[in-house]
């Protein structure tokens, strides 16, 4: 059992890791729409489910004083261009690190539009997720890996101030080695949410602003993809190797 704080804003359930709950994913499991996953500084060899509306932290964007989360960090990297390296201590040592499965470190998939928030974490060593991609020219579904870091499945996440590196080094990623944005049924097949794929996100913008991309790996050498979407990618802030 362990003790709910309640938030200021909005009576939001703040569930610690590993004070209240021992892995980052157990604590996604005790969480419900508009929680708070709160996770402390380790190495976290997990490849997690994000199946619903929450906000998964770290300590970088968490004032414990107060039990609130911050808008923006004011400085989280440093170096000068061509050099540039992330400085945020919390950032750099709140590690999800999925290369103990054969998926993404991070699959973002709910029984509807879920909007989770991804703040302030290195998210490394995904080997992304099988799908069945379609083709227009063929008949036959095309098995691929795509998502290295991140997965992303008809939702609309928002993804702030991560350092998402390593992933696809260790698998065979199509494209989309970081992130992957499936935004349509027409673009995969995703097998684990097939019996609820009517839903689609009706959002314009996927907001990945003031991350850090470095050295993720794919067959087709990008760090970000999406096939079917025609809105835009904000990515302002962030760094690209």
């Amino acid at each position: 059992i362990f003790l709910l704080v309640l938030l200021s804003f909005g009576y939001s359930s703040i569930i610690k890791v590993p004070a209240h709950q021992p892995t980052i994913q157990e604590g996604i499991n005790a969480a419900v729409d508009g929680d708070i996953v709160l996770v402390y500084p380790d190495t976290y060899f997990e490849n997690i489910l994000i199946d619903k509306t929450i906000t998964l932290t770290s300590l970088a964007l968490f004032d414990t004083t107060t039990n609130t989360l911050l808008d923006s960090l004011e400085t989280w990297t440093s170096g000068n261009s061509g050099n540039i390296i992330v400085s945020d201590d919390f950032i750099n040592s709140t590690i999800i690190d999925g290369s103990m499965g054969d998926n993404s470190t991070v699959t973002i998939a709910g029984n509807d539009c879920i909007e989770p928030e991804i703040l302030g974490f290195t998210i490394r060593g995904g080997k992304g997720t099988e799908m069945d991609r379609f083709y227009e020219d063929s008949e036959d579904t095309v098995k691929q890996h795509l998502g290295g870091g991140i997965f992303s499945f008809k939702s609309n996440p928002k993804v702030h101030y991560n350092k998402i590196q390593d992933n696809g080094v260790l698998g065979d990623v199509e494209t989309g080695a970081a992130i992957y944005a499936a935004s349509s049924d027409e673009d995969c097949d995703f097998p684990l949410r097939r019996q609820i794929s009517s839903f689609e996100c009706d959002n314009d913008s996927y907001d990945f602003k003031h991350n850090f991309f470095e050295n993720n790996k794919s067959r087709l050498g990008m760090h970000l993809s999406n096939r079917k979407f025609d809105g835009e990618f904000n990515l302002s802030g962030s760094v690209f190797d």
